[in-house]
């Protein structure tokens, strides 16, 4: 969601942006491709680690498990922001 932060231990993300992440790894799962990704830095440097983070995820999961992961996490926001 945030390649441009790749090397932060933590990044924080709203329940809004989950939302727009599944969305649009169901109607344009290429726009999560390592190379678009890494256009969203201008340092050659940080392109580099973004392209590596990027295909690592990339190797191990495709578009149905991110998909999968990404609802999983949509639920847990929803139960826990529904107890609180």
């Amino acid at each position: 969601m945030h390649p441009e932060l790749v090397d932060n231990a933590v990044i924080s993300v709203t329940f809004e942006e989950v939302v727009k992440f599944y969305e649009k790894l169901y109607t344009s799962f290429s726009n999560y491709s390592p190379e678009n990704l890494a256009k969203a830095s201008d340092d050659n440097t940080e392109k580099a680690a973004i392209m590596k983070a990027a295909k690592t995820v990339h190797g191990v999961f495709d578009q149905k498990s991110l998909m999968a992961g990404t609802g999983l996490l949509l639920k847990i926001h929803e139960a826990v922001f529904f107890y609180l």
